[in-house]
């Protein structure tokens, strides 16, 4: 018996994480809870290293594993699955392991034994696997009583009403994933079953044969057996049920597709002499930005990472500030779609991915033309690194600099800009690569002859660039550093206020509509400034190819105009209600815009307030936004919460 005395050290709980802990995982009497969470990671230590003692390791070598694996848990650097938690120590007979795959044999009480023992697995915590592919096709004569069988996806919706019923571990419905064999005589059925939406705790798949996918490639049919006899029942074509698959996919996000005998011939069945692979336990995959406690992180990356972050939540769900999100972890391919809205907002997201919309929940493929989702509607998290002044001097070089091999980073500036601004950004690069004033490295304005034009350069600072941002000539462009979305408060409002000076305007009258504009070559740059600026808050629209590829009048740099050539740009665009806060939160650096910007706010700042006097139940564009022409693309980060 291990020692029952804890280890002092104590855990570092966020409020979300104590309440989920409290709700799901600590154990109760009633409504009491009994366990404090470093309790319940002792608990599970324990039970976990009591398992070394029974292959001949010494109590006190257990009690080491159980202090080493309480530390990790307390210190946040590993947690077990949530049947764990709820489970090891307490001596209730539960299962540890959350995923299962479980056998349906072809009779009544086989079929039956796994309703019972998924119900046991998802009371528990875990999830559940089944194939179906052993049950007799609908019609087929069931010699013991002389009726007709039912068929697989009879029992498919018994299986589903069941899962219904009971809620995984007291707090959330179980969840599984079917799957049928691709000859099955009811394998129509069986894709097309989710159509009517009766079937919502599954997932399914259609396993694949290599026979199948042969007869595909050359445009033949299959044979179709019976699994009772094992004898053909009849042929399909297969680019026929291939093209079922896709509709029914593209209309539900089910079913998936597995490959049997490609897992069964690859290392992904690791016992290939116990027995085949018939199905898998269901996962949620999918890429996108998350707005997290953190910053705006990419989802692989925190797959990579192996972290669980707290994400930022809407606050018309009235659930908090923030709540914690479960690990990300990568599955595998599947089709995904792009959502799309009037003002420019996009996420990637699959199929039966759920959207906040005015009518409530929604998968991804139910959207309508016109529907109103929601986005973030509250000022996000941001990460810990990065400066004000780095974060600066990042934005104007994306919107007004270079990178020369020789040169480095140049950030331009010209006219009243340079008089004013020129000198603060010298300061700022020599702060970022430790350069004092009379030292060699030493970075100074420097004035173009003949140009009312002044430049602030430094080769250091293009390796930090490189090296922290992954910034080069070819790559500034391509959308906001990843370093960036997760940086700081400090340096991402540093970036923001830099890129709109450089790149952005006032424009407009209190008559005729004030807005900050910034304008871009880049789509996708502008997609993530976007994106930053709802995480303060601030709500915006793009406007794609405002004006196509032309010759203009330009300044050029003498005091005088000459033409040149320019690319198609974009407008991202600030207005209304949005424009007070992006004055309050980022604002720009030049004395004049923000004049101009601070004035045009406080003159319309009247107008909005008589306005609203008038419009009763007036909603802000800042919450609801209308998908664009109805169309569901391909993925693409957008802005949403796992």
């Amino acid at each position: 018996m291990l020692s029952e005395t804890r280890p002092p050290k104590a855990g570092r709980w966020t409020e979300p994480a104590r309440r989920v802990l409290r709700e799901r995982y600590l154990t109760r009497n009633g409504e009491d809870v009994l366990e404090t969470p470093e309790e319940m990671c002792w608990r599970v230590a324990r039970a976990i290293a009591a398992g070394e003692t029974r292959y001949g390791r010494s109590p006190a070598a257990a009690l080491e594993v159980a202090t080493a694996f309480y530390e990790m848990m307390v210190d946040g650097y590993f947690l077990p699955n949530s049947p764990t938690l709820m489970n090891a120590g307490k001596n209730n007979g539960l299962q540890y392991s959350a995923c299962y795959v479980l056998p349906v044999g072809d009779s009544m009480e086989e079929i039956f034994d796994a309703v019972k023992d998924a119900a046991i697995i998802h009371k528990s915590g875990g999830g559940t696997g089944f194939a179906f592919s052993r049950l007799r096709p609908k019609d087929d004569v069931v010699a013991s009583t002389g009726g007709r069988a039912s068929g697989p996806v009879s029992f498919l919706r018994v299986f589903n009403a069941a899962t219904e019923a009971v809620k995984q571990g007291g707090t959330r419905r179980g969840a599984n994933m079917g799957i049928l064999r691709v000859d099955h005589p009811d394998i129509l059925e069986f894709i097309e079953c989710k159509l009517d939406g009766g079937i919502t705790n599954f997932n399914i798949s259609v396993a694949a044969t290599d026979t199948f996918m042969d007869a595909l490639s050359k445009g033949q049919e299959y044979d179709l057996i019976n699994p009772h006899t094992g004898q053909v029942t009849d042929r399909l074509s297969a680019q026929e049920v291939f093209n079922r698959i896709v509709r029914a996919a593209w209309r539900t996000g089910d079913p998936g597709m597995v490959f049997l005998d490609r897992i069964n011939a690859s290392p992904a069945n690791p016992t290939p002499e116990i027995g085949m692979i018939e199905a898998t336990n269901p996962c949620v995959a999918g890429d996108t930005l998350i707005y997290t406690t953190q910053g705006l992180l990419r989802a692989d990356d925190l797959a990579r990472s192996r972290e669980a972050a707290d994400v930022i939540l809407d606050s018309r769900f009235a659930a908090g500030d923030v709540g914690p999100a479960s690990s990300v972890f990568e599955t595998g391919v599947q089709q995904v779609f792009r959502l799309r809205t009037e003002e420019g907002y996009e996420v990637r997201l699959t199929a039966d991915h759920r959207v906040m919309t005015a009518r409530g929940w929604r998968r991804a493929d139910e959207l309508q033309p016109g529907d109103l989702v929601h986005i973030v509607n509250r000022k996000g998290g941001f990460g810990s690194k990065g400066t004000l002044e780095e974060g600066r001097l990042l934005g104007w070089l994306i919107g007004d600099g270079h990178i020369r091999p020789d040169k480095g980073v140049i950030l331009r500036f010209y006219g009243d800009e340079k008089r004013e601004l020129a000198p603060d950004f010298a300061a700022y690069m020599n702060q970022a690569v430790g350069s004092k004033e009379g030292a060699r490295h030493c970075v100074s304005v420097v004035d173009v002859a003949g140009r009312d034009q002044a430049t602030v350069s430094s080769v250091r600072f293009a390796r930090t660039a490189l090296a922290e941002y992954a910034l080069t000539q070819d790559t500034k462009l391509a959308g906001v550093p990843a370093a960036v979305l997760s940086g700081s408060e400090d340096l991402q409002r540093g970036f923001l206020q830099a890129l709109f000076t450089a790149d952005g305007h006032v424009s407009g009258s209190t008559n005729k509509g004030v807005s900050a504009r910034l304008t871009s070559v880049s789509l996708a740059l502008l997609g993530d400034v976007q994106r930053m600026l709802l995480n303060f808050g601030i709500a915006s629209r793009l406007y794609a190819n405002r004006h196509l590829a032309r010759r203009v009048q330009l300044p050029d740099g003498r005091g005088g105009q000459a033409e040149y050539e320019c690319q198609a740009d974009h407008d991202l665009v600030v207005a209304r209600d949005n424009l007070a806060r992006f004055a309050q939160e980022i604002g720009f650096l030049s004395s004049a815009k923000q004049n101009r910007l601070r004035q045009l706010v406080s003159e319309q700042h009247g107008v909005v307030a008589r306005a609203q006097l008038l419009a009763l139940g007036f909603t802000s564009e800042a919450i609801k936004h209308r998908l664009a022409n109805g169309r569901l693309h391909q993925l693409y980060p957008g802005v949403y919460s796992v």
